[in-house]
């Protein structure tokens, strides 16, 4: 987790619901990308996949299930580059809620530029790795994730009240 100034409430969180493998405490900001990278690359050096889902948030009470289920069913199929809780056509990677294979991962050439805007971000690179390799994400066929953060901050209980009306909408989706 990195550095932030929400960092002990999501500590709380974490370890109340007691959801994690194991984490790493940055004592300086490290920045989104080097962040993501290097703690999906740490977690892909003991599991074969990984689920990275960000502290701001909400997903469906079957969501968790629903990933685990995609990346069993989807393991051997070497045209899936990822699994996504966000509805979509797969001609996108959706990167709020997601699970992807060390294989696939092990196989992003992070010095590709995809161009446009944002095209330093992460999630940009991974999407444009994808198309060059003419994979698919596999989409939810429902969204199974609402992000309620806003540009620049993470988890906050302002934007959880202010989506209430959605998340009574999400608890009722089933798998």
């Amino acid at each position: 987790i990195d550095k932030s100034d929400k960092q002990d409430e999501v500590f709380d969180i974490i370890n109340d619901k007691n959801i994690y493998f194991r984490i790493v405490k940055r004592r300086q900001h490290y920045g989104l990308n080097n962040n993501i990278i290097a703690g999906i690359s740490e977690v892909l050096r003991v599991f074969d996949a990984v689920i990275v889902l960000e502290d701001d948030l909400i997903i469906s009470r079957d969501a968790i299930a629903y990933l685990t289920n995609q990346l069993k069913l989807y393991k051997d199929n070497k045209k899936c580059f990822a699994v996504s809780l966000s509805k979509g056509d797969g001609n996108t990677f959706k990167c709020w809620g997601w699970g992807i294979w060390k294989d696939r991962w092990n196989k992003i050439d992070w010095t590709v530029n995809p161009g446009g805007k944002n095209s330093d971000s992460w999630d940009m690179i991974l999407n444009e790795n994808m198309k060059r390799k003419k994979m698919f994400c596999k989409c939810s066929d429902k969204n199974r994730v609402k992000h309620i953060g806003i540009k620049g901050t993470h988890y906050s209980y302002k934007d959880l009240f202010s989506v209430r009306r959605w998340f009574r909408k999400l608890r009722e989706l089933t798998y």
